[in-house]
């Protein structure tokens, strides 16, 4: 890059020089002298070098001698010509600029050399070919005449500014500069494509003989072994100089095998196709193919390998096969490899175009990323202050709320915009640049994304219909995922517990496990299980055996480490801690949105209470003198409309079931119902004092993962709904409450009964619009707000009855359709 940049700083000197001789060379005397002095202050060098090139107008400074023999030791000029010093020097001779003084411009002449004067038929020669090639690439031959001295020598335009070579000494490795390379390369391709059009061939292609101007204009020099073939559109010189054969001209390591062997008859089109094929591979390595050799077999073997991982194939293949050994291999002629060269570079250009656009779109995205996170925030806020309302709260006291929440809204909607935007660009790109990787690569990460929500609110076709994007767009790294293979991994306190594994499987719309195989003995770990939703069934001697739900995803791996416990109360289902789905299922009144909770460990009730079980609670805190506790307790007419207990008594105060409102009579194995959220957790409080467990109402979260289990299922027995799976709205003739063994097709992965139907659960928690942050908080009598209710009754339709479904009631209040079963956290 140093060598380079003196280059441009040299040139860039001589550009000045010759921009001030001609604006002096045309000044008065006077006007020349008083810019002299201007620019003495300014650059002495500069001004002491103009004075002596105008010849007479000396200042006082002495000259250096560099540039006095710059000055004086060129030959003597025709006195049309003015010499201002040499350019450059070949083997033919040397190149001088030059003032044309009949034409008022700067020239190059080039001269030849004292030593080269038997070639000087072929020095007239090239200037006469070169002069009939009137194209914009190849320099134009003014004059044609001979030295005082009798040399000959021919004038041409100046090109100014660094050769093809030194410019790829020089290369970039990124994807521009290969660019504007290959440019360069179509540019001299298309000039030589021309002469080939005329019957004229080059024979010393080389980027040492390409020059590139400072406005990007690319010269084809050095014409000086140009051959005319048969049938030439071009006027042969008078000189009529043939190479023979057996005569070797060219540039060592550009040169096709049959002008390195000096077979000129077999000379054509394809011999400068081979040397443009050197020049590319060049553009792509940074090397000449055959370095400097003057072997002529060192191409017959073809080019060397090039390293193509991060080059283009297109430009690979083109070099290969401009550098066969044999001629009629190659492509015909320079106008071929520029048309490969055109599509390309129309194609790298459209390339170029769409990376912008991914530009633009990775930001958008990066946009959406942050509004999304920003409306979360404001929404929130928003909660933060309608939360601590009462939801009787003057409307005054929930503008502020309100307004919060609808910015939020507009924030969403804001990143909808976006994100449409930013995938609208990124199809743009794909339709300029079908083969953009790194478009793909995007869609395929938002699909893959897009695939995992589905899933997780158990949309399975649109899951599928993700997938297949993912896979149409897939460069192999999510190949693991398409496959949909995860990795098990299952523990147990103690070690040694037999490990079976069960999948749900579909029969009669339900939900089913099904063995797979035995698995062995905890700790194991089991790789590439299909993704999906398992059974593991741990058992071992004198434990209880643990049913555990397993989901199984794409490239993850799930960790089970289980407790076995050594028992556990009647009638009740151990829920192991781990990670659930819940929320995610949008025809589910007020539920979460899709979060995945790790829920610690804990035992339910596998019913809810019963009547008969209640009633054995208010009759001892009767027998305990607790009788206006209990008369408090004791199950009421919905909606407080009487204040008449539904259970009768009899002669000793004790309490007796009785017959509802509605005529119903109370059996003691239907679910207890009437009864306020402080009732059941007095229920709780009493039930721990007799067991010494600490029995408490489910947390909703704990509810919904009992229910759901960890797959997002809709319903405690699956996916689909009818109405005789669970004592619903329309299980039978009349509606009404159950049997708590009744419909035993209302259960759920871990065991538990009525969750879908019968009656609903009071659950111990606030209830909130948001998931809970960890650990679940349990609401006291003292909290204020309403309480979370869950699950389906006997008076729903499907969508009261989903798993996802919650409900918010006042504490104090008594409902028909709403009981509560019991639970303890397990965290021995």
């Amino acid at each position: 890059m140093r060598y380079l940049q003196h280059c441009m700083d040299e040139r860039a000197r001589y550009n000045q020089l010759i921009g001030l001789f001609d604006t002096l060379y045309e000044a008065s005397t006077t006007d020349r002298q008083l810019r002299l002095a201007a620019l003495r202050i300014h650059d002495p060098e500069l001004a002491e070098t103009l004075a002596a090139m105008l010849d007479g107008d000396s200042i006082d400074s002495p000259l250096d001698a560099p540039v006095d023999q710059l000055l004086n030791s060129g030959p003597e000029m025709p006195t049309r010509y003015r010499d201002l010093g040499p350019i450059g020097a070949g083997g033919m001779g040397e190149v001088r600029r030059v003032f044309d003084a009949q034409l008022n411009r700067v020239l190059a002449m080039k001269i030849i050399g004292a030593a080269a004067r038997p070639l000087e038929d072929r020095f007239v020669a090239e200037a006469q070919v070169v002069a009939q090639l009137q194209h914009p690439s190849i320099v134009p031959i003014h004059a044609l005449g001979r030295l005082p001295d009798g040399r000959s020598f021919f004038t041409m335009r100046e090109v100014q500014g660094l050769t093809f070579a030194e410019v790829l000494m020089a290369r970039s490795a990124t994807t521009d500069g290969l660019r504007d390379h290959v440019y360069t390369l179509r540019q001299v391709a298309q000039a030589v494509a021309y002469a080939h059009d005329q019957g004229v061939v080059h024979r010393d292609l080389k980027p040492g003989n390409v020059m590139i101007g400072p406005f990007g204009d690319v010269m084809v020099l050095d014409w000086g072994l140009a051959r005319r073939l048969e049938g030439s559109k071009i006027r042969p010189s008078a000189a009529g100089v043939e190479t023979p054969n057996g005569v070797v001209m060219g540039s060592p390591g550009y040169m096709a095998p049959e002008q390195a062997m000096g077979l000129h008859h077999l000379i054509g089109p394809a011999t400068d196709v081979f040397a443009l094929g050197a020049m590319l591979f060049a553009v792509l390595t940074g090397r000449a193919p055959f370095g400097t050799t003057l072997d002529p077999t060192a191409a017959l073997g073809g080019p060397p390998p090039i390293d193509g991982r991060d080059l283009p194939v297109v430009l690979i293949d083109l070099c290969r096969h401009a550098l066969a050994p044999e001629a009629s291999d190659r492509p015909a002629d320079a106008g071929a490899f520029a048309q490969t060269l055109s599509a390309w570079l129309t194609g790298a250009a459209d390339r170029a175009r769409a990376l912008d656009l991914l530009t633009e779109a990775t930001a958008d995205r990066q946009r959406v990323v942050e509004l999304r996170a920003r409306a979360a925030e404001v929404r929130r806020e928003a909660q933060a202050i309608l939360l601590t309302l009462p939801v009787h709260a003057p409307l005054a006291h929930k503008h502020p709320g309100w307004a919060l929440d609808d910015q939020a809204a507009a924030l969403e909607q804001r990143a909808q915009v976006v994100q449409a935007r930013w995938l609208e660009q990124i199809h743009t790109a794909l339709n300029l640049a079908p083969g953009l990787s790194e478009a793909r690569v995007l869609l395929a990460e938002h699909h893959r994304e897009l695939a995992d929500r589905a899933e997780a609110r158990g949309e399975a076709e649109m899951a599928a219909v993700h997938r297949g994007h993912v896979a149409e767009h897939d460069d192999g790294r999510h190949a693991r995922w398409l496959a949909r293979v995860g990795t098990l991994v299952v523990d147990s306190v103690p070690d040694g517990a037999a490990v079976s594994l069960w999948r749900w499987r579909l029969e009669n719309r339900r939900r089913t496990p099904e063995l797979i195989r035995q698995l062995g003995h905890t700790p194991l770990h089991l790789a590439e299980l299909p993704s999906g939703s398992y059974l593991v069934r741990l058992s071992h001697p004198g434990r209880v055996s643990v049913d555990c739900p397993a989901r199984v995803v794409s490239e993850g791996t799930l960790r089970c480490r289980i407790p076995l416990p050594t028992e556990l109360p009647p009638e009740t289902c151990f829920v192991p801690a781990g990670p659930c789905l819940i929320g995610g299922d949008p025809h589910a009144p007020e539920a979460f949105p899709a979060t995945e909770i790790v829920v610690p460990a804990f035992v339910a009730a596998r019913h809810p209470v019963t009547n008969g079980e209640y009633l054995g609670f208010l009759n001892d805190l009767v027998d305990q003198g607790r009788e206006a506790d209990a008369i408090r307790q004791s199950p009421r007419a919905q909606m407080g409309r009487s204040t008449d207990g539904v259970f009768t008594r009899d002669r000793d105060g004790r309490f007796r079931l009785g017959v509802d409102d509605e005529g119903v009579l109370w059996a003691p194995d239907m679910p207890v119902v009437q009864i306020t959220w402080n009732a059941a957790v007095a229920y709780c409080e009493w039930l721990a004092e007799r067991t010494g467990i600490p029995w408490r109402l489910l947390h909703e979260i704990e509810w919904e993962k009992a229910a759901r289990g960890v797959d997002g299922r809709r319903y405690p027995w699956g996916d689909y709904f009818d109405p005789v799976f669970a004592c619903t709205l329309q299980s039978g003739p009349e509606p009404g409450r159950q049997s708590v063994q009744a419909f035993e097709t209302d259960e759920s992965p871990y065991g538990l009964r009525g969750l879908g139907g019968n009656v609903r659960d009071w659950c111990s928690n606030l209830w909130r619009p948001e998931p809970p942050d960890s650990p679940l908080i349990i609401a006291t009598e003292a909290d204020d707000g309403w309480r979370a209710t869950r699950g389906g009754s006997y008076v729903s339709l499907a969508p009261m009855c989903r798993g996802a479904t919650r409900f918010a009631a006042p504490p104090e209040q008594h409902y028909d359709s709403v009981g509560f079963r019991v639970a303890f956290s397990w965290d021995r």
